[in-house]
């Protein structure tokens, strides 16, 4: 069987999965993580294929997501903190509210966004309202801390009461936020998040607690609120260029700017 996901040739042969990139990058921090009996895919091996390809051989992992076993969410919190104890070295570029704010720095073409998506004027106001917000705020500093960089919950497999977290090529030092962020704010066009506000506030909670820092949560909010806007970036570059089906671009537009909303609307994030 073979799929690609995001120009990535993937193929499971019964028993293992051959992915082929360009970054070996997953490859060396599977090979760091097995040796440590870390709960990820084993790596089998990595072969050089030409000067740009690599094909990377792992177990293959067989098991429901998080997504679909709510009650397994405090332990994949518990596995964040593991992997912020790791100190595996990559050459990823950090996320950090630093990155994406750079990135938006000349400010998002709103009224751009709002027609590709054929949203009415008044949410181009909306929008601008939230830049506005986190532009007077600017980059905030947090830690940058080795995470996981794609932590949501279709990344992380039940097997046998273990929770394994899968698909690293995004893996290396990233702003303390980065893992939590998808595990708790993940959104899917054929489903709106997987918890209920005040699920994501417990593992909030949990988190501060973890690192002793009640102030975190205005650094998370302008986190959170910048990738939601940059996210709206990415989803409206994709479906001008049709790089993807349209349809499914679509809800996950709807469903930021839903998240948007809300905040306009409450001021909360959880």
């Amino acid at each position: 069987m073979i799929h690609f996901k995001n120009q990535v040739q993937i193929k499971f042969d019964g028993t293992y999965i051959h992915k082929v990139t360009r970054s070996e990058n997953e490859g060396e921090v599977l090979r760091y993580l097995t040796n440590k009996n870390f709960p990820v895919p084993r790596f089998i091996r990595i072969e050089r294929l030409d000067d740009c390809n690599s094909n990377l051989v792992m177990e293959y992992i067989h098991g429901p997501h998080l997504e679909v076993c709510p009650s397994f969410y405090e332990r994949a919190f518990a596995l964040i903190v593991k992997i912020h104890e790791l100190s595996f070295k990559t050459n990823i570029l950090p996320i950090t509210t630093n990155s994406i704010y750079a990135s938006l720095m000349k400010g998002p073409d709103l009224k751009e966004i709002c027609e590709v998506f054929l949203w009415p004027k008044d949410r181009i106001l909306m929008i601008a309202h939230i830049w506005q917000f986190v532009d007077i705020m600017g980059p905030a500093s947090e830690p940058v801390i080795f995470s996981h960089g794609d932590y949501h919950p279709r990344n992380i497999i039940i097997r046998d009461d273990d929770v394994i977290a899968i698909d690293w090529e995004n893996a290396g030092y990233h702003s303390i936020f980065q893992d939590l962020y998808t595990l708790i704010h993940a959104c899917y066009p054929d489903k709106r998040a997987s918890l209920l506000p005040k699920e994501r506030a417990r593992l909030f909670h949990l988190f501060s607690k973890q690192y002793m820092d009640s102030r975190l949560l205005d650094g998370y909010r302008t986190f959170y609120l910048l990738n939601r806007l940059l996210e709206l970036v990415y989803i409206s570059d994709d479906l001008k260029n049709s790089r993807r089906e349209e349809e499914m671009l679509r809800m996950q537009g709807e469903t930021v700017f839903y998240d948007l909303f809300c905040y306009l609307k409450t001021r909360e994030i959880f």
